[in-house]
């Protein structure tokens, strides 16, 4: 018999990979995917909650969850919020990034270059994620280490969504925090910081070369 972890995260996975199919805004049912997919209500419930807490479902009290797929609105308010998150958090908490968190980054964009390499873009973002979270973290508040992830997780589907369109070079930044790296292991406070802004600001320019977004977003 699986284990009901393991049936909760293959439901999941399998609504996960519909919605990415489905339209924002359509409605969707927990009866009708648990008898789709074969699950009693609880694993299907526990896969609803889970991507309503990413983002991709909306719930209405009353009536029910439908899809709510990142648009390129919701991606310009997601960017926004990096700006001001990351380079908050990383001038809060730079004396306290240790040895460690470094060697853990170097890690982490090393992997990440391997994962670009093999053009394996959903897990690249899933390294880049963690590279950017050390910092976030280190400002010590669990609001906004919460509020900054669901985010990035935001921030991720949607690219994911709409990688054929954006195309690759979108997620081909990752030699941008080498700089930023070397900054913080020398101490460079202010330099980190300014390092850590250029990086957004190119990949703020690398997502508008790829597509003719409306003036307005």
């Amino acid at each position: 018999m699986m284990k009901k972890e393991t049936l909760s995260e293959s439901v999941y996975l399998k609504l996960k990979e519909n919605l990415f199919e489905m339209n924002k805004g359509d409605f969707v049912s927990i009866r009708k995917y648990a008898a789709k997919y074969g699950v009693s209500y609880t694993p299907m419930r526990d896969a609803f909650i889970r991507l309503h807490e990413e983002g991709l479902l909306k719930k209405m009290e009353g009536v029910g969850y439908f899809v709510q797929m990142p648009d390129y609105t919701d991606f310009f308010q997601t960017f926004q919020i990096r700006k001001c998150i990351e380079p908050y958090a990383l001038a809060q908490g730079f004396s306290d990034i240790t040895s460690d968190d470094i060697r853990e980054m170097e890690h982490l964009n090393d992997l990440l270059e391997i994962s670009c390499k093999n053009n394996d873009w959903l897990e690249s973002l899933n390294q880049d994620i963690a590279l950017h979270q050390i910092i976030v973290r280190k400002c010590k508040n669990a609001y906004l280490d919460e509020f900054y992830l669901s985010s990035r997780i935001r921030y991720k589907n949607f690219i994911i969504k709409n990688l054929s369109v954006l195309g690759e070079d979108v997620l081909k930044g990752n030699a941008e925090h080498l700089p930023l790296i070397a900054a913080i292991k020398c101490g460079e406070k202010q330099a980190a910081v300014d390092e850590l802004n250029r990086h957004l600001d190119q990949a703020y320019k690398r997502m508008i070369a790829c597509r003719n977004f409306p003036s307005a977003v």
